[in-house]
This record gives C-alpha cells, structure tokens and sequence, in this order.
C-alpha cells in the first residue's frame, strides 16, 4: 500500500474505534479489527487479484452502520460509512465499492440471500462469520 492508502486507512481506523470503542453488543471495535486482519489474510492468501484496499476499508467499517446500533434508516443509508469515507478522503469509486460490499454484508442479509457480489466484499463477509 502506498503512504496515501495507510493515511486513509490509520483516519478510518481511528474514527471506527471513537464510533464503535465503547460498544457492548458484539460489535465493538475489537470485533472490528479482527474482521480486518483476518480478511486481510483472506486477501493474502488469494488466486485471485483483489484489491486489498477495499477488503481493508470494507472491513474496517462493516459494523459502522449496522442496523442494532444505529436504526434501520441509519443503516440503509449507511450514513457513518459514508462520513468516514468523506473524512479519510476516500475516492469516490473506491467509496462507492466499499458501500456496495458493506451493503451486503451481515448474518441476517446472508440468511435472506443477499451477499456482496465484489471478491473484496466477499473476503470481508467470510471473515465476520468466522
């Protein structure tokens, strides 16, 4: 990754660990931080060619907007991911990628059929459920 990206990534992990620090329902920063290192191993260990950065971004800010936290409205819009983004500097493509994953992402939206169609998505989705 290149300085640009660890800049972008050391803003989005800060602004999750102030929004998620003090939770107590399972989606604590904590949790957060494992998610991301272990779809960065997913990523590492890959045939394919995926972009760590949306796995990272992705998993780092999969919880912001879950719907337990912050209500339904909230969380369709997915507002907090969003913010971070537009604070970290996030290019819009790459924005718009992560949003697509994150989106699709979660044990609820699994049992009702909808998982993330993008390989990074995927990478972040697995590592939440294990």
């Amino acid at each position: 990754m290149n300085d640009r990206q660890i800049s972008q990534l050391e803003i989005v992990k800060t602004k999750v660990r102030q929004l998620l620090g003090g939770d107590t329902s399972g989606h604590a920063d904590d949790h957060v931080e494992r998610v991301a290192l272990l779809a960065e191993r997913f990523a590492n260990e890959c045939s394919e060619s995926v972009y760590l950065q949306e796995v990272l971004l992705t998993a780092w800010l999969h919880d912001v907007d879950d719907y337990k936290l912050v209500g339904k409205t909230q969380a369709e819009k997915l507002t907090n991911a969003v913010n971070i983004m537009v604070q970290a500097e996030v290019n819009d493509d790459l924005s718009q990628a992560v949003l697509e994953n994150i989106a699709a992402i979660g044990y609820s939206k699994r049992l009702n059929g909808k998982q993330p169609q993008r390989l990074a998505g995927k990478l972040a989705s697995d590592a939440d459920m294990c």
